[in-house]
């Protein structure tokens, strides 16, 4: 199958391809980075939730420094 076989058009079908290609895969970030994902994904759809203010609130930098997930990172 190719892009033209889709049924779309072929710019959109192309661009769709191209975002999921540079979208890191979730078993590559680990669980913190998903984590962040999922949260800035949620706060982007809905900047008023919790997950925004979250987001807003440096939540992404906690994760990223949470001790316990570094040391399992690190052996």
């Amino acid at each position: 199958m190719t892009v033209d076989d889709l049924p779309v058009p072929a710019s959109a079908a192309a661009r769709a391809v191209a975002e999921v290609a540079a979208t890191p895969s979730p078993a590559l970030l680990g669980p913190g980075e998903e984590f962040i994902r999922c949260f800035e994904g949620q706060a982007q759809r809905r900047p008023d939730s919790r997950a925004g203010a979250f987001v807003a609130g440096g939540f992404a930098d906690r994760v990223r420094g949470n001790v316990l997930d570094n040391v399992l990172d690190n052996g």
